[in-house]
């Protein structure tokens, strides 16, 4: 899934990336080809719950285009391993990991400035702790 919103200056959108590594990696070059087409124009911006940690395959493929902005030591998991039991490494107890970010396209990276960046933790409404980014673009 993936969800792209088109405003003045930039394109926002969210994912949900699937469960299994396969999949994931199938979907980031879906996403890798939207923003290919669409960063030449302004920047894009995804967030989302990407279902993979920090030195993943996952985010590895992510950051051949994508430039994360959020706090990758943040924990914003805080759910049972089951979400995605391919991505997580022995020993990694819950809410030890990140999966979830925020990113602008790396074509427009030098121009994202990050004025502050949050999570908040949330053990009620969702098995995720929400995370927050503002930026700037600057000119």
């Amino acid at each position: 899934m993936l969800l792209m919103c088109e405003f003045g200056d930039f394109w926002f959108g969210t994912t949900h990336l699937p469960l299994t590594v396969d999949n994931r990696l199938e979907a980031v070059e879906t996403i890798r080809g939207f923003v290919a087409e669409h960063a030449r124009e302004k920047p894009v911006i995804l967030t989302g719950d990407w279902n993979d940690t920090p030195k993943s395959r996952t985010l590895a493929a992510m950051k051949g285009f994508m430039t994360v902005l959020s706090n990758e030591r943040c924990r914003t998991f805080h759910g049972a391993k089951s979400a995605a039991p391919d991505s997580f490494k022995e020993g990694e107890k819950n809410g030890d990991f990140c999966i979830d970010y925020i990113a602008v396209d790396s074509l427009h990276a030098a121009r994202a400035r990050v004025v502050d960046a949050h999570i908040t933790p949330d053990a009620v409404t969702s098995d995720h702790n929400p995370i927050a980014v503002v930026v700037k673009l600057e000119r």
